[in-house]
């Protein structure tokens, strides 16, 4: 261990500069096939106020995820072993019926994603992907100064 004294001005050399150590390297398991284990509801914070993108507030949002069977297992540097899971948000459609009565609802446009997954698996409802097959693919992160990649279900 280097020790420098406190209050000296840092040079250049004073300290070590280092790659991280990565537990999980996703790159193997693209295009791998995986059962969906659970399909769950799930409620998140959104800056999407009826389709347009608000910096200054945000509202709650209802989705499903969908969560994957382990995928492989790390071990962390105390020796504690971890399943490796993808799980994935799928937004729900707000409805408003005559009444004023708030439902959440499966959009069938064709450009939304859950009711994509489920005409792919075969399926009409959300929970009957349970214990479907899906294929894995590799994702960038949506931050531009980020290159790590994210395993994400092929919709």
């Amino acid at each position: 261990m280097n020790t420098v004294p406190i209050g000296k001005e840092v040079e250049k050399n004073d300290i070590e500069i280092v790659e991280p150590k990565t537990l999980f390297d996703p790159k193997p398991f693209e295009g791998t096939r995986v059962k969906i284990e659970r399909v769950e509801f799930t409620e998140f914070e959104t800056h999407y106020i009826d389709g347009v993108w608000d910096d200054k507030k945000t509202i709650m949002q209802q989705g499903i995820m969908v969560i994957t069977e382990p995928v492989t297992q790390v071990t962390n540097a105390n020796g504690m072993k971890s399943d490796i899971r993808v799980k994935q948000r799928f937004s729900l459609q707000k409805r408003v019926n005559d009444k004023g009565e708030t439902t959440w609802v499966v959009s069938k446009n064709p450009k939304g994603k859950l009711w994509k997954l489920c005409r792919k698996c075969g399926v009409e409802y959300p929970s009957d992907l349970k214990g479907k097959f899906v294929i894995l693919t590799l994702e960038p992160s949506n931050d531009a100064n980020d290159d790590r990649m994210y395993l994400r279900i092929s919709v």
